[in-house]
């Protein structure tokens, strides 16, 4: 499974040559779609916003001599179209295993050596970079995802010991405002944890920000327990184990008739 996206799935069928299909886990149908024309393709992406289209698009980023090519596979015509111009990508953007974060019409990358943040306009092809702020600079990146209509980006200080700074775009793209300032010394204590980062086997799964009284993150321990931490309550259940793959990937469900 390489993205999700509101309720459908892209999925990768390895061995001879990779083939991808979108899925649909409550209608259980799926489509092949035909081959990715870009080439050597580095990500591969799934946008689909059922408030604006029943159709979806697939983005495929391929790199070219110094710049970067982009596909777009649409649904509607079943077939692929080839951006006309290069792009160029910061040296720090880690593509594989990152197939970036689809929010208001924009697919979306964190660049975190360079301090910055990447966002691809499918309408108009367009890519603008936003800097971070003085406050968001050199940090370790804890998550970033989305969550019914908020984008979050959490950032830790290295010198302040188990501290998030919890970051959300706004809503014209402008740029990131912090949010939350969280502080983690209950969960870290109860679970003898050194680092709370994602290179040492804790990641965050997924943000929920639904309203002003609520606050939670599905956590993954490096043991596998899953945890529903109430970041503002600081109090937190185990909810189950769950190995996962070393780049802490996970996919949100959420249920769809939309036809693939």
């Amino acid at each position: 499974m390489e993205h999700s996206c509101n309720g459908l799935f892209l999925c990768c069928e390895y061995g001879g040559g990779s083939s991808y299909y979108i899925y649909n886990l409550s209608t259980k149908h799926y489509r092949i779609i035909p081959p990715d024309p870009v080439f050597s393709c580095l990500s591969i992406s799934l946008v689909f916003d059922p408030l604006k289209s029943l159709n979806y698009e697939v983005i495929s980023i391929g790199e070219i001599d110094d710049s970067y090519r982009i596909a777009i596979y649409s649904s509607a015509t079943n077939s692929w179209r080839i951006c006309e111009a290069r792009y160029y990508f910061p040296d720090s953007v880690h593509f594989y295993k990152c197939p970036g974060v689809f929010w208001y019409g924009y697919l979306n990358r964190i660049n975190l050596g360079d301090n910055t943040s990447s966002s691809f306009n499918i309408d108009q092809e367009v890519l603008i970079t936003l800097p971070f702020s003085d406050e968001m600079s050199d940090r370790h990146i804890i998550y970033f995802g989305e969550w019914m209509g908020y984008m979050h980006l959490i950032l830790s200080d290295p010198t302040l010991l188990h501290c998030w700074d919890i970051f959300e775009m706004e809503i014209n793209y402008v740029g990131w405002k912090l949010k939350y300032r969280v502080k983690l010394d209950e969960l870290a204590n109860h679970y003898w944890i050194d680092g709370l980062y994602p290179d040492q086997g804790f990641h965050v799964m997924l943000v929920v920000d639904g309203d002003v009284d609520e606050l939670k993150a599905l956590i993954h321990l490096p043991d596998d327990r899953i945890l529903s931490y109430d970041l503002k309550e600081k109090s937190f259940k185990e909810i189950c184990n769950c190995p996962m793959d070393d780049f802490g990937t996970c996919h949100v469900y959420t249920e769809s008739l939309a036809n693939v």
